[in-house]
């Protein structure tokens, strides 16, 4: 199998009769780019991930890969890499011996397993010892063993759960490294993380999960883009009277006496807003566009005054 996308029809999962994971979720996890999930704790992001691996089933609703239906685990994960959020490792194996087994129950020769487990340990900086058991790894070690065990059998579709957990700068600069390596092969990867100053400089497309609902999947770069807000700057502090005014009158996110943040987009009208502040006598020391941040983009997005999803 190679170059994965993932449709996704109604997807709605209950625990129980009354508690929901997800609900009605339809989206589609591109091929060739890498796709993050955020939102709050508890939104549905986990659900998601764990249905698509086939971890566990929908109350209605499905997923499909590549338009037809798949069970990954029935076929042992071949072309999925799965890194879970809670990196759990048994004690009775050595790590070396344990990413072996799994890269060659995936279907690699024992050769060439081998080989990549070197390539892979050397490029995380991971020193696997024939006889290094999970006991005596650090939270970060074990970190960089459960992506090891994801890229072993150098899967077409990366499934990463808060990937940059207990990871220092390094090893995340590594990491972004190559999953945007494997993203240039046509890849698919698809995260899950609260980091989004990360993934604002990482993922292709991003979808927004907010109450256990998919509000939508919005492009990263028309997210970030320099369509952000305008900052107006003032000379001489706003009287009550002019601050009230402009409060009322124009699409105002955030003001004080000294400067006003106005609506994203509205930087196309700026002109407009500018003789408005003339007439008003409000004096001007500058005007800027200020990019938005992810983080500034989610919360925009879950109150509802965000972009249109794509």
């Amino acid at each position: 199998m190679s170059g994965i996308e993932i449709q996704i029809e109604g997807l709605t999962k209950f625990y129980g009769r009354k508690r929901p994971g997800i609900i009605d979720c339809t989206t589609v996890v591109s091929q060739g780019k890498i796709t993050a999930i955020v939102g709050k704790n508890g939104s549905g992001k986990t659900t998601v991930l764990k249905i698509i691996l086939g971890l566990c089933s929908p109350t209605s609703g499905w997923c499909r890969v590549n338009g037809k239906r798949y069970n990954p685990l029935l076929r042992g994960l071949p072309g999925f890499g799965f890194l879970p959020e809670q990196v759990t490792l048994p004690n009775s194996i050595s790590i070396r011996d344990l990413i072996l087994h799994l890269g060659m129950a995936r279907g690699l020769k024992p050769g060439h397993c081998l080989a990549t487990l070197k390539e892979l340990s050397h490029y995380f900086e991971l020193d696997i010892g024939t006889r290094l058991k999970s006991s005596n790894l650090s939270h970060g070690m074990a970190q960089k063993t459960g992506i090891i065990q994801a890229l072993i059998h150098d899967p077409d579709c990366i499934v990463l759960d808060e990937p940059t957990n207990a990871l220092d700068p390094i090893a995340k600069k590594k990491l972004f490294q190559k999953l945007s390596e494997l993203r240039d092969r046509g890849k698919t990867i698809l995260i899950s993380s609260h980091h989004l100053d990360e993934i604002e400089r990482l993922a292709d497309e991003i979808i927004v999960f907010h109450d256990n609902i998919c509000i939508g999947k919005y492009a990263a770069n028309e997210i970030l883009s320099g369509r952000g807000r305008v900052k107006v700057v003032f000379t001489e502090g706003l009287t009550p009277e002019q601050c009230t005014y402009i409060k009322n009158t124009m699409p105002v996110q955030q003001i004080d006496h000294h400067c006003c943040y106005l609506a994203k987009g509205v930087d196309e009208d700026a002109n407009q807003w500018i003789v408005a502040l003339t007439q008003l006598g409000v004096k001007i020391e500058s005007i800027d566009t200020v990019s938005l941040s992810l983080e500034t983009a989610f919360l925009d997005i879950i109150s509802g005054t965000g972009e249109r999803a794509i």
